[in-house]
C-alpha cells in the first residue's frame, strides 16, 4: 500500500478511527508515567489523523508525529490546537518505515502500523533516535 491509497481513505472518511485515543495507548503510556518514565520527548509513527499525537501534547509531551499520508497530515494539523496543553506536536509527512528522529526520543508509540516482525524491530530502532 502507499500513500496514495492512504490519502484517498482519508480523503473518503475523516477522523476513520475516531477522535478519541485508543485506551491500550492511554493504558500504556500511563502506566509507564506512573512507573517513572520522564514526560519529554515522543514520536506517534504512522500517526494517521493525529488522535494519540494530540493525546501526548495534551499531556505535556513534545511530539512528532509521522504519517506518509499528506491528507492524514493536513487533516491533523487542521484539529491540532494549543488550548490548555503544555505539550506541543510537529507534525511530518514522512515514511514511518524510514524516518529518524534527530536525536533520541524517550517514547515511540505505534497505534497501527502493520508491518512484518523484522521491519518493525527496524522501525523500532530507528524511532528511538
Amino acid at each position: 500500500m502507499d500513500a496514495s491509497e492512504w490519502n484517498a481513505r482519508y480523503l473518503a472518511q475523516p477522523d476513520v478511527w475516531g477522535t478519541t485515543p485508543a485506551a491500550r495507548i492511554v493504558a500504556e503510556v500511563t502506566g509507564a508515567e506512573d512507573a517513572g518514565l520522564p514526560v519529554d520527548t515522543a514520536v506517534d509513527l504512522a500517526c494517521g489523523d493525529g488522535r494519540h499525537a494530540r493525546w501526548l501534547a495534551a499531556h505535556g509531551w513534545r511530539v512528532s508525529a509521522v504519517d506518509f499520508s499528506e491528507v492524514a497530515i493536513d487533516q491533523a494539523r487542521a484539529k491540532d490546537s494549543d488550548d490548555g496543553r503544555t505539550g506541543s506536536v510537529d507534525w511530518v509527512v514522512g515514511d514511518a518505515t524510514t524516518w529518524e528522529p534527530e536525536e533520541s526520543v524517550d517514547l515511540v508509540v505505534i497505534g497501527f502500523l502493520h508491518l512484518d516482525m523484522d521491519s518493525l524491530v527496524r522501525v523500532l530502532r530507528n524511532a528511538g533516535g
